[in-house]
C-alpha cells in the first residue's frame, strides 16, 4: 500500500514538474503558430498578470475536475456503478482533449469557462483528439515525448475548427 501510494505521489509530482518546465516552451510555441497561421499575436502580459491568470484558470479547471471526480465517486455508491469504467473513460477523453486545446484557447485570451463551451461546440473534433491523445499516453513517456506535436496538433485543428468552410 505504502509502495502504491508513493508511485502515485511519484507519478503525480513528475507530471506537475514535466508540465512546469515544458508549459513556457508550449506557450512560446502556440503564440508563435498563431502567428504563423494569421491569426492576431496574444497579448503580451507583465510576469504578475500571467500568473495570476494562470492560477485562476488552473484553479477553475481544478475545481471542475474535482467536483466531476466527486460526482463520479458517488457514483460508485449507487446501482449504477457498472457505468463508472464509461463515464470515467469518457471524462478522461474529455479532459485530455482540454488540456492540449487550452494552449491555443489561452493564447486566444479565452478563461476556463470559455474554452469549455468552445470544446462543447465542437464535439466530434474534442472526442477525436481526446481519445487519440488516450491512445498515445497508454505508452509510458510517449505522452511527454509527443507533448509538442500534440500541443501542434491542437493549434493546427483549433485553427481549422474556426476556419470558414471552403466551397471545393
Amino acid at each position: 500500500l505504502v509502495l502504491a501510494l508513493a508511485a502515485t505521489i511519484g507519478l503525480f509530482l513528475f507530471t506537475i514538474v514535466g508540465n512546469a518546465i515544458a508549459g513556457p516552451f508550449l506557450e512560446a510555441m502556440t503564440s508563435k503558430m498563431l502567428v504563423m497561421l494569421g491569426e492576431p499575436a496574444p497579448p503580451a502580459r507583465r510576469f504578475a498578470s500571467a500568473l495570476g491568470r494562470a492560477l485562476l484558470n488552473q484553479g477553475l479547471k481544478l475545481l471542475v475536475f474535482g467536483t466531476i471526480q466527486v460526482a463520479l465517486l458517488s457514483c460508485l455508491l449507487t446501482p449504477a456503478n457498472f457505468l463508472h469504467p464509461f463515464i470515467s473513460g469518457a471524462l478522461t477523453i474529455f479532459f485530455l482533449a482540454l488540456e492540449y486545446w487550452d494552449y491555443p484557447l489561452e493564447g486566444r485570451g479565452l478563461f476556463v469557462p470559455q474554452r469549455l463551451k468552445y470544446l462543447f461546440s465542437h464535439p466530434g473534433a474534442a472526442i477525436g483528439f481526446g481519445a487519440v491523445s488516450w491512445l498515445v499516453m497508454m505508452v509510458p513517456l510517449l505522452g511527454y515525448v509527443m507533448l509538442p506535436a500534440s500541443v501542434c496538433a491542437a493549434t493546427l485543428l483549433v485553427h481549422d475548427l474556426d476556419r470558414p468552410a471552403r466551397p471545393d
